[in-house]
């Protein structure tokens, strides 16, 4: 992310101090930006590139219900 005063912007907005984008350009092919905030400045911002995606229905055997709250690991 080249320029952080858009996401500076939104999250002073709407309050919260944690964000994530995701986008997908030329340069930066299948792009996830993760990053925090404090008193409206970004403080850290880590930017991964997702080349292995699975969905949920890629999981066999697994029992997901409505219920579960999403979670990301890396």
């Amino acid at each position: 992310m080249d320029d952080a005063s858009l996401v500076e912007r939104i999250t002073t907005k709407y309050d919260c101090s944690l964000f994530m984008v995701g986008n997908h350009q030329k340069k930066r092919p299948n792009n996830l930006v993760i990053g925090r905030t404090f008193d409206g400045h970004v403080l850290d911002m880590f930017e991964f590139t997702v080349s292995n995606y699975r969905s949920v229905s890629d999981f066999k055997g697994a029992d997901f219900t409505n219920d579960l709250k999403p979670i990301l690991i890396f």
